[in-house]
């Protein structure tokens, strides 16, 4: 029982860090989106591609970093419904 309890805190500490990476990757997401605006602005198609590259790798590395904070929010909930029990 202790190895589960240690796998769920260690599931449950990767979710709140991930969810730290998050609120950092929304700003930067907001950044890039003001940045494509400005570019879109001086026709500048370099840039605009560039930045649409970027703006999908921050949404796909969003997507994961979503799963990870899921998956620790539901550790957090075994571990508290297992503290709960006993």
């Amino acid at each position: 029982m202790d190895l589960d309890r240690g796998k769920l805190e260690q599931q449950a500490l990767r979710g709140q860090q991930a969810k730290t990476c998050l609120s950092f990757f929304d700003d930067f997401e907001n950044d890039m989106k003001d940045r494509l605006w400005q570019a879109t602005q001086r026709n500048d198609r370099a840039a605009k591609e560039a930045l649409a590259y970027v703006a999908v790798t921050i949404k796909m590395f969003k997507a994961f970093l979503q799963s990870a904070v899921g998956d620790g929010l539901v550790a957090e909930k075994e571990l508290k419904g297992a503290e709960n029990n006993g």
